[in-house]
């Protein structure tokens, strides 16, 4: 009996963790599409790059290049 409660518990662990790393990749590629928005509206408006749009696009660089690319680099299915 105490083995499938342990069972149980460990699936629901699981699950809370998927659920957890799944909001958080929603989070993510939500602040990557609100910045990217926000950095293309600005270019196609403004003739002038003024520090907002550039810390837009420095922000934007960081979040679709540097964190996938550490993120494939440091992963553990990468052997």
């Amino acid at each position: 009996m105490m083995e499938k409660f342990k069972a149980l518990l460990h699936r629901l662990v699981d699950g809370l963790v998927v659920l957890i790393v799944m909001l958080l990749a929603v989070v993510y590629v939500g602040a990557a599409g609100i910045t990217m928005t926000a950095v293309i509206n600005d270019l196609r408006l403004d003739t002038y790059v003024d520090v907002s749009i550039g810390t837009g696009i420095v922000l934007l660089l960081i979040l679709l290049v540097w964190v996938p690319l550490l993120f494939l680099f440091r992963s553990p299915w990468r052997r």
